[in-house]
């Protein structure tokens, strides 16, 4: 009898291969659990509830000058002490609805916000002019930029003509929208008017029409009740047709007729002694086509009815119409399937909504549909005017096709990551904007969820994409940018995440860095996927932690993770960093052969090297591998007190799963499984 051990878990989960074919080091499933620094997989910390913030008042989580902030419209509703509140306030009012993006800068917050009345930029709670809304110089302008900003999403086009902004919906789908106009000017008579011009339809598939024939007085004797029926003038009966009573006449006439080929090919069928003829597709085409019996004795002529048209589904059309004496000083609105959409020229966002800001150096930097701004050199409240030092625009779509929407930033190796859903951009860039300059480009990957980006130590940054989560990396011969697969084990998991999120909610995805152990945390919905990167021990894999809950914002402050979700501010680990995961640490290894896979096998024991509680379950059969059998369960290291028994007779290879206890402490570092070789399993 011998034995074989396992005592490599640092490469985690791989989703890729079959079970049977997973790597040595790899794991079938690794829930609510992370990689240490050897690579065993221990029990994660737990997000402990730690504070309660007003219901419905606040947004947000932004650590800056060592603080927790949050933001709202109203006064100080009565945040905890603990978390810093700042107050932002749009000029044309309206109740704050969430925080687009934050971000520190000199170690205070830079906050776009976005309200029921449009978008606000702010710099430590001041709002910042450059990005206040502008009516431009006429609705005409007004009606132009509200299309623009419209076109940007997939649902819906708009097309400005004069004071109208006109918007389509997908055929079958309706949406609701409404539209705003506040005063800014001397005349308060400004207006957006809602109209609906067309409500969307399903659309119908169409109808059959039809034609009767009903036989009377055919009989007693046999008798000839029809020797032609034509429609139309084409010929439906192969001969005459005898019989001896109205329903003999009706059955015969359709037996004659479906077995008669004629062009059209019509159809029949009867009940009693009345025919019921269609047509073979549906629609109003044969509608008042003559039935002709000949002759027609025992029954009346008709004609065809009742045919119905197929009608494809309609978009919903929604016109809003801008009124009243023109003052550019009045702001517009419109929300369309709870979407805001404001007029918006300042720097000359064009129409485009600022969507993230990033602190390089001296200057921040702002991205808006295809534009990237840059603010005054030391000040980041000022991004236009004469004597604005460093302030400038760049339209990226003009550089790359493919870049309209810019959808985020991050810092790599000291240059500027532009991205879009589809393309990188590598930017120097420069407090000086005539030394900016295009260093690379990288095309067919970027990201959707602007606040997925994260840097992972010095030199890359993570990412998620549609093709799942992703990396810019050194290559150390050319120190440009490449892509890499860090993500490839998880890749079919994630993308499975991101359709059953949608785009809506994906587009705010978040991600941080775990500040004590350095593992990149990534949310979708309300799972987080988790990256566990020891290079010096040959650790690099992930795991997953289920929480149940979908956070929303992440925060490190003094070495210690906070998230949001709701009004609740939770913190990993709680109080003391001690408390563990309600949810239960759950392993599952694939199947162990002992390189010896077509050897049928008698398993008989097992030996564990662990900490904690473990409930041990082993799966036999490779074709049904989540089917399992409780064997026993594990308190500690089994080292020198025996093995634990289990019979695995004439199996070629098995699987095992550990299950820890909920808010415990359990630590997997290696295994010793016992089994006799059979025979070869030919």
């Amino acid at each position: 009898m011998t034995y074989f051990v396992v005592e490599s878990f640092g490469h985690g989960l791989d989703a890729r291969k079959h079970i049977l074919n997973l790597p040595p080091g790899a794991l079938y499933r690794a829930k609510n659990c992370n990689l240490n620094r050897g690579g065993e997989p221990e029990s994660a910390k737990a997000f402990v509830p730690r504070i309660f913030l007003p219901a419905g008042q606040t947004f947000g989580l932004l650590s800056a000058g060592g603080k927790l902030w949050t933001f709202g419209s109203v006064a100080n509703p009565g945040v905890p002490s603990g978390v810093q509140y700042q107050q932002l306030v749009h000029p044309s009012g309206g109740a704050m609805t969430g925080v687009v993006h934050a971000t520190p800068v000199k170690g205070r917050p830079f906050v776009i916000a976005s309200f029921t009345t449009g978008i606000g930029v702010f710099m430590d709670g001041v709002l910042i002019d450059d990005f206040l809304p502008s009516g431009g110089s006429s609705y005409a302008d007004i009606a132009v930029k509200f299309a623009a900003q419209i076109n940007q999403s997939a649902e819906y086009t708009a097309v400005a003509a004069g004071n109208v902004v006109t918007i389509t919906g997908r055929p079958g789908a309706g949406f609701l929208v409404t539209a705003s106009a506040t005063n800014g000017g001397a005349n308060n008579d400004q207006t957006a008017t809602v109209n609906y011009v067309q409500y969307s339809t399903l659309g119908t598939s169409g109808d059959f029409a039809h034609g009767v024939i009903t036989f009377s007085g055919v009989g007693p004797g046999t008798v000839t009740v029809a020797t032609s029926i034509k429609i139309n003038g084409v010929e439906i009966l192969s001969g005459p047709v005898i019989a001896s009573s109205d329903v003999g006449a009706a059955a015969a006439i359709v037996a004659n007729m479906n077995a008669f080929h004629s062009t059209p090919d019509y159809g029949a069928g009867y009940t009693g002694g009345v025919v019921d003829i269609g047509p073979p597709t549906r629609g109003t085409w044969v509608n008042g086509y003559p039935i002709v019996v000949t002759p027609n004795t025992y029954c009346a002529n008709s004609v065809m009815a009742g045919g119905v048209d197929a009608s494809p589904p309609l978009p919903e059309i929604v016109t809003v119409t801008f009124g009243g004496t023109f003052e550019p000083q009045d702001t517009y609105s419109i929300t369309v399937g709870g979407t805001v959409f404001t007029t918006s020229t300042g720097v000359g966002v064009a129409g485009q909504l600022p969507t993230m800001g990033l602190a390089k150096n001296s200057k921040t930097y702002v991205i808006a549909g295809p534009n990237l701004f840059g603010s005054k050199i030391g000040d980041s409240t000022v991004w236009n005017g004469t004597g604005a030092e460093g302030c400038f625009v760049t339209d990226m779509s003009s550089e790359l096709a493919g870049a309209e929407i810019l959808t985020g930033m991050g810092l790599y190796q000291n240059n500027l990551a532009v991205f879009s859903r589809t393309t990188i951009q590598m930017r120097f860039v420069d407090p000086d904007p005539a030394n900016n300059e295009q260093i690379q480009v990288m095309q067919n990957i970027g990201t959707m969820a602007g606040k997925s980006i994260v840097p992972f130590g010095d030199t890359d940054l993570f990412f998620l994409s549609d093709s799942g989560i992703r990396s810019l990396k050194t290559r150390a011969a050319t120190n440009s940018a490449t892509l890499s697969d860090i993500g490839s084990p998880i890749d079919n998991l994630v993308v499975a995440a991101i359709k059953a999120v949608g785009l809506d909610a994906i587009k705010k995805a978040v991600a941080t860095m775990e500040p004590v152990d350095g593992r990149f945390m990534q949310q979708i919905g309300t799972t987080t996927y988790v990256f566990n990167y020891y290079p010096d021990a040959k650790v690099g894999g992930w795991t997953m932690y289920e929480t149940g809950i979908a956070f929303t914002d992440f925060a490190v402050i003094e070495q210690r993770l906070y998230a949001r979700a709701g009004d609740t501010l939770y913190l990993l680990g709680g109080i003391n960093n001690d408390e563990y995961s309600p949810q239960a640490m759950d392993i599952k290894l694939p199947f162990l052969s002992a390189r010896q896979l077509s050897t049928l096998k008698h398993f008989t024991g097992l030996d564990v090297v662990c900490d904690g509680v473990f409930e041990v379950s082993i799966s036999t059969d490779p074709l049904v591998p989540d089917a399992e059998e409780i064997i026993g369960t594990v308190n500690g290291t089994t080292l020198a007190q025996g093995i634990n028994p289990f019979q695995g007779e004439d199996v070629t290879a098995l699987a095992l799963r550990f299950v820890g206890r909920p808010n415990k402490y359990a630590r997997l570092s290696s295994i010793a499984v016992h089994h006799q070789s059979l025979k070869e399993n030919a």
